[in-house]
């Protein structure tokens, strides 16, 4: 980097560096006389001693002519161009070859070339060109080292986040599992000790193991709820093109119990979208819905409605109940983790399940939400990608 150059304003050429390479001492003189007052100007008489100057400076542009002793102006230049590439390099010579110039140009060599006797007037706004146009290349090449360096510095830090969350995500997995496997030995165990004290009628005690089997059986809902929302996380999984009427006809399958033992008054739809999604995630979006409405409809025959409808793109559902409601206050915080409204007492479960119903319609490229008042029943609602149509066809 240069310690310089960045301090300097590209468009402002009045501090750049110009090597003035002549044999000539009259020439020589000339041009720097005409170039003093606009440049800091330095001078070498042949190609060595340029290349020396060159060697220690970082010039802004370097005016050489082209008959100079031993190496000539152009492949002076053309070795200027290797060592300092950015520098400006520009030829002066009594007689101009089309074919050289042509050459040095395409070459990249110079940036410009002029006949001697050069008028004043042409030398100074070709060597201001010539100076700005090294000023930019400068800047460029300072801004395309930074951006490289900022962009390996983003690279390192995205590296070191993706290792900091697999290490996370495995460390709460094998303690999701880990805490797990006790809590099975100790149900196991309880489930003897209910037995035998059942057979001798304690019913104290049965009672109090009882409450101690409902707690572990909460525990390990919660870790296994825990688990499930961290694999929603980042968890990779496939899409298919699934007609939604077969997914919310396999949760019913699995609420068939529930639904009969409440009398669920249900409501569907007759048709539905096809939809683009994984059907085993999305039918757990849809079991929690149902579930939940109808543990939250107590006291009275639970009412639900499925419904839908789409914008061409995505499909919104939405599953409607008469049960208790929810403030609108609290919309936003029912889908947080393990995050309960009700008391436990009055309702079962862990509050996850409304926050992996979240990340799964999340992970979908969907949305969310509930519409719901106090007392009033609730409406919750989300949208999923539609199947396309030349899937469709």
């Amino acid at each position: 980097m240069s310690t310089s150059s960045p301090a300097l304003d590209v468009f402002d050429t009045g501090q750049a560096k110009v090597l003035v390479v002549e044999d000539d001492p009259h020439d020589r003189e000339y041009l720097l006389h005409i170039l003093r007052g606009d440049f800091e100007t330095f001078e070498a008489e042949d190609g060595d001693a340029a290349l020396a100057l060159v060697a220690e400076e970082e010039f802004d542009v370097v005016l050489a002519d082209n008959g100079l002793p031993g190496i000539s102006g152009e492949k002076l230049l053309q070795e200027c161009s290797q060592r300092r590439p950015v520098m400006a390099r520009v030829l002066l010579s009594g007689v101009l070859n089309l074919e050289t110039v042509l050459r040095s140009v395409n070459g990249g060599h110079i940036f410009a070339a002029l006949k001697k006797p050069v008028d004043p007037s042409t030398l100074l706004t070709t060597m201001h060109n010539a100076a700005r146009s090294c000023r930019l290349a400068r800047e460029r090449s300072l801004l395309i080292s930074e951006l490289a360096n900022a962009n390996a510095q983003i690279y390192e830090e995205q590296q070191s986040l993706i290792t900091l969350n697999n290490e996370l995500r495995m460390l709460v997995t094998i303690a999701t599992h880990d805490l797990r496997e006790p809590l099975r030995s100790t149900r196991f165990f309880l489930d003897k000790c209910v037995e035998v004290l059942q057979e001798h009628e304690d019913r104290t005690v049965v009672d109090s193991l009882l409450k101690i089997k409902k707690a572990h059986s909460r525990m390990d809902d919660l870790l296994a709820g825990l688990r499930e929302w961290l694999q929603m996380q980042t968890g990779e999984f496939d899409l298919d093109d699934v007609d939604a009427g077969l997914i919310v006809e396999e949760a019913l399958d699995n609420l068939a119990r529930l639904m009969v033992e409440r009398e669920v008054d249900l409501q569907v739809p007759e048709t539905w979208p096809k939809i683009c999604v994984n059907r085993t995630l999305i039918r757990s979006v849809f079991e929690n819905l149902l579930s939940n409405a109808v543990r939250f409809s107590p006291g009275e025959q639970p009412q639900i409605k499925i419904d839908w409808d789409d914008n061409g793109q995505m499909a919104r559902f939405k599953c409607s109940d008469n049960g208790i409601g929810i403030d609108p206050a609290y919309h936003e915080q029912v889908f947080g983790m393990f995050k309960r409204l009700e008391s436990k007492r009055k309702f079962d479960g862990t509050g996850a399940g409304l926050a992996i119903c979240q990340k799964i319609v999340q992970r979908h490229g969907g949305e969310i939400g509930v519409d719901s008042a106090r007392g009033e029943g609730s409406t919750f609602w989300f949208t999923l990608p539609l199947a396309s149509e030349a899937d469709e066809e």
